[in-house]
């Protein structure tokens, strides 16, 4: 349970970070710069989309 636990909270907290990292580039146009149109707004239900998905992954992962 433990494990799980911890895999769990490390794919919060990576999806986490990665949203905002994402989202930072959008902003400063690096993505734009590359050629990538990807410039997500930093909305509740985006971040709540990645942060569950990510942390349910990785939980996942950890169970295998």
């Amino acid at each position: 349970m433990k494990k799980l636990l911890f895999f769990f909270t490390a794919g919060c907290l990576g999806a986490l970070v990665n949203s905002i990292a994402v989202w930072q580039f959008g902003q400063l146009g690096f993505t734009s710069a590359l050629g990538v149109s990807i410039a997500p707004s930093l909305s509740p239900a985006w971040r709540y989309l990645r942060i569950s998905f990510h942390s349910t992954h990785a939980a996942l992962k950890a169970t295998s």
